[in-house]
């Protein structure tokens, strides 16, 4: 005797959410600002062993405005965003026009990206 099996009813939701988000890649890179200075170089009466120095290498402001930018991209990302792979986010369409960050959705990155050349043209430039 068979038995009927059940219809199953088959939905793309792949597409479904290709409709619904728009994909952001972003990576967001920036140069180390610190060293490690060897134990040997300080002068102390302590053991040298359980030392621990490090220098910075660049007192910039522009630096750290290029760090505080990215940061407030980065968290807007993650607050808002799917998680999708490393340096892919969806941001769902309806969350576009949601103030965050600086004005919400896709002006957010935009503005972070013009933003943060700015800032690197100022800092690469000489002395």
């Amino acid at each position: 005797m068979a038995t009927a099996l059940p219809i199953l009813e088959i939905q793309d939701h792949g597409a479904d959410l290709a409709r619904k988000t728009v994909f952001i890649k972003l990576h967001l890179g920036l140069l180390g600002n610190s060293r490690k200075v060897s134990s040997s170089q300080v002068e102390v009466d302590a053991d040298k062993e359980l030392i621990r120095v490090a220098k910075t290498l660049l007192d910039s402001p522009e630096l750290q405005a290029i760090r505080t930018l990215d940061g407030d991209v980065r968290r807007f990302l993650y607050d808002t965003c799917l998680p999708f792979e490393v340096g892919i986010h969806l941001l769902p369409l309806a969350a576009r026009g949601r103030s965050g960050c600086f004005g919400g959705g896709q002006k957010c990155v935009v503005y972070g990206r013009g933003k943060r050349k700015g800032l690197l043209q100022v800092l690469a430039m000489p002395c």
